[in-house]
């Protein structure tokens, strides 16, 4: 028989957080995290939309709103999003087009509206398909 050996891990000691925690801690006494607000322009992305809502609610940003822009979608994009986002504890908004854009000028379209909309200090934008790693937002 082999003997298995037994993996030690330290404990940590001290009362000093790692430089990330104390960067944030420096930061959260300074001035408040401003308002930034996610725009998700979405066209019949019912069965893509949930994956890529989840990963901008899991940010560990603590003052993000998300808007979604519906653009006269013919599946269930609205309702999709609205499943995702009632129950995440972020503000949010969803837009609904009742006339398609052409793709060129759908995020341009679609960020027309959430300028009015949002109340943000800072916008970023992503698609639908897209999903962002934790720690993505400054």
């Amino acid at each position: 028989m082999a003997e298995q050996k037994q993996i030690v891990v330290p404990k940590k000691t001290g009362s000093y957080p790692n430089t990330f925690q104390r960067k944030k801690n420096a930061m959260q006494k300074e001035k408040p995290y401003p308002l930034i607000s996610v725009v998700v322009p979405a066209y019949n992305a019912e069965k893509l939309i949930a994956c890529s809502l989840e990963s901008v609610i899991a940010q560990d940003y603590p003052n993000l709103e998300i808007i979604v822009v519906n653009d006269a979608s013919k599946d269930g994009t609205e309702q999709a999003a609205r499943r995702v986002l009632e129950g995440c504890g972020r503000p949010f908004s969803i837009i609904a087009h009742k006339k398609t854009a052409a793709y060129l000028r759908r995020v341009t379209q679609a960020s027309m509206p959430c300028r009015e909309n949002s109340s943000g200090s800072w916008t970023r934008t992503t698609r639908r398909s897209q999903t962002w790693f934790p720690r993505c937002m400054p």
